[in-house]
Formats: C-alpha cells, structure tokens, sequence
C-alpha cells in the first residue's frame, strides 16, 4: 500500500472512532463539568489523554488543552506514513494558535488587573510547543508591547506587531492588527501549497484553503451587518478577501451593498452543494457545517497525504468545539435543545 493510501486508511480507521450521536445525546444528559469528564474518560476516544485526569478539579479550559493535545497525538500518528512535506501543513495549522496567543497577549498587557494572564498561562498548549516558531512559555513574562516585539523579533510576525506599536495601548488598531495577523496566515498556507504540492493536489489545496478564507469572511460580513449594524468601510479592515466560489468583486459588492439576509442567501446558493443538513438560523453552525461536510467527503473519498490531514485536522476540531458547548451549555445551565443546535457532526 503507498504511504498515502497507508494514511487515509489509518486515518478513515481514526475518524470511526469519533463521537457519534448516541455519544453526543450521552454527554448532553450530564449536569456537571465532571460528568462529561468521567464520561469522555471512560467511553471515548479522549481516554488515553485524560487518563489520572481528576475529572472533579479540571475547569473548562484544562479540559480543551487535553482535548486539543489529543488530537495532535493523533495527526502526529498520521504524519508517520507521510513526508516531511507533510508535516510542514501541519506547522502552518499551528499559526492559528500562535496568531491566538500572541492576540491573547496584547489583551493582559491591555487589562493587566482582570485574570486573563492566569487563564492564558493555565490553558497553553505546550504539547504544540515543539512546532511552534517561537517558546510560548515565554509569554508568561511579557509585561509590555515593547517586550513583546522583542521577543518576536525573528519571527514572521514582527514586522507586522511593529506597524501598530503605540505609546498607548489602548490606541492600537486591533481590528486592522487582527486582520493582518489572519491575513499573514492565509498567505503562508498558500506559499506552503505552491512549495509542497503538485497538480492536481495542489490546486485541490489551494481551494481548501481559500473556501476556508472565503466562508470566514462571509461569517464576519454577515455577522456584523446582521448584529451590529457595521460601516462598509469598517467591515472591509475586518475581513480577510481571498475567493473562491465567489469572486472578490462578489464579495466587496456584499460589504458595500448587501443586507445580511442577502449575504446568506448568496452564501446558500453558492454552496449549496455542501449544505446538506445545514440550519441557517446560526450563521457560525450553517457555515461550520459546510467546512464538515466538504472535509467529510474527502476523508471518506481521497487518499492523497495533505488533503487527509487537513480533513481529520479540521473534522477533530469541529467535534472539540462540540464538546467544549456541551460544557458551556452545563455550565450556564442552557436546555439541551439548545445546545444540540450548536453541534455539528
């Protein structure tokens, strides 16, 4: 068998053993935090990372670092009949959570009295921390945007941080900072495509990662049409504009011109291809559901290395954030009905 053919079988073989919906109605009748603990302890996937775990003194954001740790066990289990090439997509995944802690960062240095420093240090994830560009313990000590540039001084990210340095940190532009950050990581996904694949591969790539960029988008466009009434001009600072089943023009005319109601339903024919068992009442669930089936399809019907590991990357993440509003859901004491309608498998 070729080492792709080895990989999606492994992979096809991994993704059986997701949560299932008897699993997800199991999980939705706990009352606590602990039980959904003892309970992904001892009938799931999960039980290997939260095994000695004491599911009565873990919090919320313990609970998805482990969660998170054990799918990079996984895909690190996948690299193994996979190329060097391969790992590199996953490397360029962990921007995502660098882009998110660097963000979480600048927010303690700009709140410095709330908890947010303890709360970053508890939940990082340092079993990333080997693919990561830079020690992200480290970030624990930064105590000014000065430090901070510092200590980013030879990373992809520097030049950007530098733009919006500000004597007063509550002057920084973190809307346009945020979308330069996103905007960096998009870019160097496609450089990785270009680099590591070929045909027809890479250009299947290239359209997953510019259909991820593109709903993205039209997420944010609806959201701040819909909910809070945003200008134009605003919306274009917030938004990464990379297309694909759309053209830019398309998309710039939705900023300028659309209601939110005309963003979804240009959003709907679209990708109506991928909407089956979509409900357009939430547009992040509508949207996520999309992403899930695309990457269902394709784990299910490819076999080549890159295209699988993006599927199982993307697939576990859907089913942690599930679990993760399960527990929100306990927490602030929400009916199951309501939490069933955020979960998407």
């Amino acid at each position: 068998m070729s080492s792709d053919g080895a990989m999606a079988a492994k992979a096809r073989a991994m993704f059986g053993e997701r949560l299932n919906a008897d699993a997800y109605a199991a999980l939705l009748q706990k009352k606590s935090l602990a039980e959904i603990v003892a309970y992904l302890k001892t009938n799931t996937l999960y039980r290997h990372t939260l095994e000695g775990v004491n599911e009565k003194a873990i919090h919320r954001g313990q609970l998805e670092v482990l969660l998170r740790r054990s799918m990079y066990e996984r895909l690190q289990k996948l690299l193994r009949y996979g190329s060097e090439e391969d790992g590199r997509f996953l490397v360029a995944a962990v921007m995502n959570t660098e882009i998110e802690m660097i963000l979480r960062c600048i927010r303690v240095l700009m709140n410095p009295e709330s908890d947010e420093r303890a709360e970053m240090i508890a939940e990082m994830p340092m079993y990333i921390s080997h693919y990561m560009s830079f020690d992200i313990s480290k970030l624990a000590e930064i105590n000014s945007y000065d430090d901070l540039l510092a200590f980013l001084k030879n990373t992809r990210y520097y030049d950007i941080l530098r733009r919006y340095r500000k004597d007063n940190l509550m002057e920084i532009d973190a809307v346009s900072l945020e979308h330069d950050l996103r905007d960096a990581y998009y870019q160097h996904m496609i450089e990785l495509a270009n680099s590591d694949t070929r045909g027809d591969e890479r250009q299947q790539v290239l359209k997953l990662i510019s259909m991820r960029a593109e709903l993205e988008a039209i997420s944010i466009i609806y959201r701040l049409k819909k909910y809070f009434q945003v200008a134009p001009a605003l919306i274009e600072r917030t938004v990464v504009i990379r297309s694909c089943l759309f053209k830019e023009a398309e998309i710039r005319r939705m900023i300028r011109e659309d209601s939110a109601d005309e963003v979804l339903a240009a959003l709907q024919r679209k990708y109506h291809f991928y909407t089956k068992g979509a409900n357009s009442q939430n547009i992040d669930r509508y949207i996520e559901k999309i992403v899930y089936n695309i990457y269902y399809t394709m784990i299910e019907t490819d076999t080549r290395s890159n295209l699988i590991l993006m599927s199982y990357m993307n697939l576990s993440q859907i089913e942690i954030r599930n679990v993760i509003n399960i527990c929100e859901g306990v927490r602030y004491h929400i009916s199951n009905d309501r939490i069933r309608a955020l979960l998407v498998y």
